[in-house]
């Protein structure tokens, strides 16, 4: 399986649940969009053994016209990588306020394109995790963003609220 769409038939709160991750080893390609009903794109389980060193060779993910989605990782996905990713794109999501939790974050490296559109809610790109280090300065490095598209995000007050540095060399 390299490409997997749900639209707006699916009445799932939780698009893919944590079980079915292990399944997901060849997914190249996500695309969820038009469904009232998605709040959560990936459910993680900290708990399931099966996820644990997993690492999704998603490239493409597209997120659209999904006003009830409040996250896209509902934890952060500890043991579990999408160091593959390379395109993002993502609109219309009314009800988004953080795309990316930080350990994801600081481990896009091939990541080529980022689009954000029309998000009312999102308030930052990154967002803080639980046990942050006080006065620590993160560093986010995009060696491969070629493109960055925020437009029309009225709540968009900064790329990470915490002290940071942020490297993109060729965008």
């Amino acid at each position: 399986l390299k490409k997997l769409e749900f639209d707006g038939a699916i009445k799932r709160e939780i698009v893919i649940p944590s079980h079915v991750l292990p399944y997901l080893k060849t997914l190249e390609e996500l695309n969820v969009h038009s469904s009232d009903a998605a709040q959560v794109i990936f459910d993680i389980d900290d708990t399931d053994a099966n996820t644990k060193g997993m690492v999704l060779p998603l490239k493409n993910l597209t997120l659209k016209d999904l006003p009830n989605l409040k996250c896209v990782w509902n934890k952060t996905p500890r043991g579990l990588g999408f160091p593959n990713l390379q395109q993002v794109f993502v609109t219309k999501c009314r009800s988004l306020a953080t795309l990316f939790p930080l350990s994801l974050a600081k481990n896009l490296g091939k990541l080529q394109t980022l689009t954000v559109l029309r998000c009312d809610k999102l308030v930052e790109i990154v967002g803080k995790e639980d046990a942050m280090e006080l006065g620590r300065t993160e560093i986010f490095e995009f060696p491969c963003l070629l493109e960055l598209c925020l437009y029309k995000l009225s709540l968009l007050s900064c790329f990470y609220p915490g002290k940071h540095h942020l490297e993109c060399p060729v965008l």
